[in-house]
């Protein structure tokens, strides 16, 4: 297992030297992308051409010990130099093509249909239900977002990037795919204005191909080219204030958002989790960093704790502004507490490993060949779980939260089997409110490093992280609440000397 992250950490320097020797080769510095973004472009397709052949790299170095040649159904890396397959780029055609439509489109139910300019727009971006909403509940986000130092939202209009559309008149937000084309439907522009965006639309689509064509390389920048245009215009008007993300878009912030020269608005990233550090191994001086975090760049991000804050100064040179903010669950603590049965009651947290099939389509394969939570590893995780209550009586109660709930659809099979037939855990609701479900414990179990022992140490609640592999450090902060245990055995005497002081005080 620890050669194996050690092999992962020398395969991610390999993807990025690689990376940055193909770009190395490309012109980024044109007119026309100078005039527009401030001396970032070779950053963004650094980025972009590091998210298309990762799992292909990672797949390819496993199996050969290096990559020369790397080639896929959609394109080919040969000597240093990028292509696409001649299919791919029509289809990138197609897409650039229909989406600038869209975007003309939109500009004309502007002209009609607009509203005046409103200058305290916010989006965020990609946020889905179930990272947003606790319970589907969306006051509860609203909430979060217009207290403390998310003041993001108070007395602004949010449009949130999501698969549905959803309005809400009384908290001013909107829901949709395109959030951007909405804003830009949204506000007026004049006829002058109209036509200046037409013709920077239409300058921008022939300027995209030309470069294309002539350098494969920026057809992965189709996405940035698409957006520019509207971006460009909203900017002019002041009509966008915060442009947010969350850690889950940490591989992909296209150009028109956070180089666009003269911008008027500011770029956020809200870190809805801490455990970003990569794993520390017995034997290995390396850890295995993800790359893209290197890659990354927005205004300001807004960490947990001080340790994630020196990690992303450590690992981001992009970043340069970050705030430390607690902990970050897009709903509020309403300091209630949930009531659960049992005389001993334990939660666990877990990573629910994903099927083989999900692994193939999302990452080819080769991004999660020897990833920590396996099926292997998490049914480990589970059975030691079970193991540490073995010998205590049936009044000791075990509830999992797992943060979706376990489908053979997209989980491992034999992991969703054995939590499912599992006669001492109780897999709960995962909407649930965490702190009101923490208040509720005595004991909490997790696997390494997920964020919520952080919450639990807040809350002053006993915790411990469990390796079922026995391969790790603890290379998190350490902290009164959070205990380590690297075997079934550990576990189980941890677990059974928190029982015994319970007993003995019972409140």
């Amino acid at each position: 297992m620890a050669n194996k992250f050690k092999i992962r950490h020398d395969i991610y320097n390999s993807l990025v030297s690689k990376v940055k020797e193909v770009v190395a080769k490309v012109n980024t510095n044109q007119k026309y992308l100078t005039s527009f973004f401030e001396g970032d472009v070779s950053r963004r397709c650094q980025q972009a051409l590091l998210s298309l052949i990762m799992s292909d790299f990672i797949r390819q170095y496993s199996k050969d010990g290096e990559v020369q040649v790397l080639k896929s159904d959609t394109y080919s890396l040969i000597n240093g130099k990028f292509n696409y397959r001649f299919l791919e780029k029509i289809k990138i055609v197609m897409i650039f093509s229909m989406g600038n439509i869209l975007v003309l489109k939109g500009l004309l139910y502007s002209i009609f249909f607009g509203k005046k300019i409103i200058h305290n727009n916010v989006i965020l971006h990609g946020y889905g239900r179930e990272s947003l909403y606790e319970g589907g509940n969306s006051e509860a986000a609203i909430e979060f977002l217009s207290k403390g130092p998310f003041d993001f939202i108070n007395e602004s209009n949010l449009y949130i990037g999501t698969n549905r559309a959803i309005n809400n008149e009384k908290f001013r937000y909107k829901h949709s795919k395109y959030p951007l084309l909405d804003l830009l439907k949204s506000t007026r522009f004049s006829l002058y204005d109209a036509i200046s965006l037409v013709s920077h639309t239409i300058k921008n689509y022939f300027y995209f191909l030309w470069l294309s064509f002539n350098n494969p390389i920026f057809f992965l920048l189709y996405s940035d080219f698409l957006w520019l245009p509207a971006i460009y215009a909203l900017n002019r008007k002041s009509a966008l204030k915060y442009y947010i993300f969350d850690n889950s878009d940490f591989s992909k912030q296209i150009l028109p958002v956070v180089s666009l020269k003269k911008r008027n608005f500011t770029t956020h990233m809200i870190f809805y989790a801490c455990n970003t550090k990569g794993f520390k191994y017995k034997n290995v001086d390396e850890v295995a960093e993800h790359p893209h975090y290197q890659f990354m760049k927005f205004d300001k991000a807004w960490v947990w704790n001080e340790e994630s804050k020196r990690w992303l100064q450590e690992n981001s040179p992009f970043v340069k502004d970050i705030a430390v903010v607690g902990d970050v669950l897009f709903y509020v603590d309403n300091n209630k507490t949930v009531n659960l049965e049992g005389s001993f009651k334990i939660l666990v947290f877990d990573v629910t490993p994903a099927s083989e099939e999900w692994c193939k389509s999302f990452a080819g394969g080769g991004a999660v060949g020897f990833d920590f939570y396996s099926s292997e590893h998490m049914c480990k995780f589970i059975e030691g779980v079970e193991t540490s209550v073995s010998d205590l009586s049936s009044d000791v109660k075990v509830f999992i939260k797992p943060k979706r709930l376990p489908s053979e659809k997209w989980h491992d099979k034999k992991y969703v089997e054995l939590l499912k037939s599992s006669q001492r855990i109780q897999i709960l609701d995962p909407d649930i409110n965490i702190y009101e479900l923490l208040r509720g414990v005595d004991l909490v179990l997790a696997v390494p490093f997920t964020s919520a022992l952080y919450i639990a140490d807040k809350l002053e609640i006993p915790s411990i992280y469990y390796d079922p592999t026995g391969t790790l450090e603890f290379n998190k902060k350490r902290t009164k609440y959070i205990e380590f245990a690297q075997s079934q055995q550990t576990l189980k005497q941890k677990v059974e000397v928190y029982h015994s002081e319970k007993m003995s005080h019972p409140q």
